[in-house]
């Protein structure tokens, strides 16, 4: 059983020959470039052989499209930290407009899906990590900014979460003409 028809039926409920095995993680500082980004992803499938690739592009690719600033974190996690949040007052919610899915950090993201999936075989599947809207307002506002936006002007968050949702609507609907086998929709 390959690694597709693996994965295949043990989404199906159907009986396979193991469990399908992944593992997955941020490349700190590949993830600025995506030639980089594909290299780390492909290097670490190559390694271990997992039965999928999930892409980790930095966590904050969506917030940097809309404005956000960002750093390298000084853990191990490869996570990234948000410098200068891109939604500081409630009424800046109501000015975000959605993304080109071509552009900007989530074009580099779509670039290194595409170079990944290129230097893959046919038979591993590749999923997208995809920030939810809300995920995605959390990284351009911070928790307290959102939390209080949803209590004092809801209809301003709103607004905001339409533009985030279209964007988000956007990159998938782009990954349709891609040869990406699936989604991991992070909320």
């Amino acid at each position: 059983m390959n690694k597709r028809e693996r994965l295949q039926k043990a989404l199906a409920g159907e009986s396979v020959d193991r469990l399908p095995v992944a593992l997955w993680r941020h490349w700190p500082g590949d993830d600025q470039r995506a030639a980089d980004l594909a290299r780390a992803t492909v290097e670490f499938q190559n390694r271990y052989d997992w039965d999928f690739v999930r892409m980790m592009p930095a966590s904050t690719y969506t917030a940097l499209d809309c404005g956000a600033k960002d750093t390298r974190r000084n853990d191990c996690s490869g996570d990234r930290e948000i410098t200068k949040f891109a939604v500081t007052r409630s009424l800046e919610w109501t000015e975000l407009r959605p993304l080109d899915p071509a552009r900007g950090s989530s074009g580099r993201y779509f670039e290194a899906l595409r170079l990944t999936r290129q230097h893959l075989d046919e038979e591993t599947p590749v999923i997208a990590t995809i920030y939810s809207p809300l995920a995605h307002a959390e990284r351009i506002s911070g928790s307290a900014r959102l939390f209080r936006d949803m209590r004092t002007h809801p209809d301003r968050l709103r607004s905001g979460l339409s533009a985030l949702t279209e964007s988000t609507l956007r990159f998938i609907e782009a990954l349709k003409y891609e040869n990406i086998d699936g989604i991991c929709y992070v909320i």
